[in-house]
Parts: C-alpha cells; sequence; structure tokens
C-alpha cells in the first residue's frame, strides 16, 4: 500500500484522488454515527467531510500520527464486534489477498444499520484493458486485483448488506502527463452522459441489516378439563344405585 500513496502524488493519481475524495465526502455528509473506520489510506482529507465525531485511520505500522490511529491488518481488524458506525475501505479490496475476508471483518465490526463505503478500481474500463498491457502488471497501480463491481455487489448481498449507492468516477485515460489531463476535462462529462459505467473506479454504499429473530412459540400443552356435565350425569347414576340390604 505504501507504493500505491506514492502513486497518489504523481499527476494522474493526484486528479483520480481529487476525484474519488470528493465523491467520497458528498456520501459520508449523508452517514451518521459514534465511529468511523478508514483503512487503505492514512490520508484523513478523505473523510474530512463525514460527520461522524470520532475517525479512526487503520494503519500497518505504529508510526505517529497526527489524528486517532490503531495498527492492524484489514483482513484480521484489531476492533470489537458491533462497534464502527461507517467503515471506509479505500481500495483495500484490491490490493488484499483475501477481499472476500476483509468485507466479512467489515461486517463483524459494523453495527446493526452501520455502513460500509467501497472505493475500488474498475477492471471493465481503460484502466482496467491497461493492466494486460505488456510490462504493466508490475507497476502500481496495476498490479492490483481491480475487483469488479458486479461481484463486490454480490458479496455485499451474501453477508447480508442492502445496496444505497453505486457511483462511476473517473474517465479519463491512465495518461500520467498534467497537460493532456487537462485537455481532456471534457471527457468527464461526456463519460457520465454516454460511458458511465467505465469509470477508472467506482463507489459503493451498502447498510448492514439487522438480524431478524423469529421467535418460536411455546409448545403449551393442553389442560384436561373436566366437564361438568359429565360429572351431574356420573352423580345421577350413581345416586339411582340402590344399596343392597
Amino acid at each position: 500500500m505504501y507504493q500505491l500513496q506514492q502513486w497518489y502524488d504523481t499527476p494522474l493519481g493526484q486528479r483520480l484522488k481529487r476525484a474519488e475524495a470528493d465523491e467520497l465526502n458528498q456520501q459520508l455528509q449523508t452517514l451518521f454515527g459514534y465511529y468511523l473506520l478508514l483503512t487503505g489510506s492514512d490520508d484523513f482529507s478523505l473523510v474530512e467531510g463525514s460527520r461522524v465525531r470520532h475517525r479512526v485511520i487503520l494503519t500497518q505500522s505504529v508510526q505517529p500520527y497526527s489524528c486517532a490511529a490503531i495498527a492492524g491488518r484489514v483482513e484480521e481488524l484489531p476492533i470489537m464486534t458491533d462497534t464502527i458506525d461507517v467503515i471506509v475501505l479505500y481500495h483495500s479490496l484490491d490490493f488484499s489477498e483475501n477481499p472476500h475476508q476483509v468485507l466479512r471483518e467489515a461486517e463483524r465490526v459494523l453495527v446493526p444499520e452501520g455502513h460500509i463505503v467501497i472505493i475500488g478500481f474498475n477492471p471493465r474500463s481503460l484502466w482496467g484493458l491497461r493492466r494486460w498491457m505488456p510490462g504493466k502488471r508490475a507497476n502500481t497501480p496495476w498490479q492490483g486485483k481491480f475487483v469488479s463491481m458486479t461481484r463486490i455487489k454480490d458479496w455485499l448481498t451474501l453477508l447480508g448488506f442492502d445496496l444505497v449507492d453505486t457511483q462511476q468516477l473517473f474517465y479519463r485515460p491512465p495518461i500520467n502527463h498534467e497537460g493532456s489531463l487537462k485537455r481532456l476535462q471534457f471527457m468527464e462529462s461526456m463519460g457520465k452522459r454516454f460511458i458511465k459505467f467505465f469509470g477508472a473506479s467506482y463507489l459503493i454504499t451498502a447498510k448492514k441489516k439487522i438480524a431478524k429473530l423469529t421467535p418460536i412459540k411455546p409448545r403449551w400443552r393442553p389442560q384436561k378439563q373436566i366437564s361438568t356435565g359429565l360429572v351431574d350425569s356420573a352423580s345421577r347414576n350413581v345416586a339411582r344405585i340402590k344399596t343392597p340390604k
């Protein structure tokens, strides 16, 4: 992930990160709670638009940060179950050996009706095609998994999430040249109108469902009821019997 942080300092990385941060902060303004966890980046500006008061960054080291941070792995979060209100997976699935386990951990630590926000690279885009160019798979960020939005939505459904929103971001090709990126600014508006499913990255927001308990009815044993009619009838018959002398 350190190499990815360095790549975000390039002209292309800065443009993409700005687009992702703008959309992410718009989403976070609609989500509430007490605790927010950011994984995949140590850039606190990515979540500065959140209204959640307590924000924590997951890091891989114990180096000091100017904000709240905990050290750990995204596949094994050092957090108690049902404690986080909002969790942001910033390209965490793209660079994990077990992305499905990352989602399971996110589901575990989220409170019921808590939200997960996922940002990932779109394999069905010009950026996804570039990964298959000779010599590119060894470079950042092209060595990432680029998990498709369709697969992530399927995983979220299996884990008991309700889909809230999806967005596609950044339609300019992966050209690492500031002048060319400026000239291609018009592709952003065109992409949202004509090729809106082919953005360089995507954002998914989902909500954890509340576990519904199925009430089990107790098996009451029927009480034996004595029929007064039968008792009265039996009493009259006994009265008719004459005691032998």
